[in-house]
């Protein structure tokens, strides 16, 4: 399973330097967990910088993923993975 942060997919949208890295996550969202926080941060971001049309486009490719709750304790949970 996979998470990509707020970073990741700024990369990967903005086709940047280390997009090539991120790709693979991002594209095979079979494997994608999207926690509802990045959701947020990227839209957010992507909204301020671009506008509503590609804020929503680009939203898109999250809700290929997973979408979860990210609880505290799944956040305590997910710490101890190596």
């Amino acid at each position: 399973m996979n998470i990509v942060d707020l970073s990741g997919w700024l990369e990967y949208f903005a086709d940047g330097e280390n997009a090539a890295f991120f790709a693979p996550a991002i594209e095979y969202s079979r494997n994608l967990l999207v926690p509802v926080i990045s959701v947020y941060e990227v839209f957010k971001r992507v909204l301020l910088e671009y506008g509503i049309d590609v804020a929503e486009h680009r939203i898109a490719d999250l809700y290929k993923g997973q979408q979860i709750d990210l609880t505290s304790s799944l956040a305590l949970s997910a710490a101890h993975i190596t």
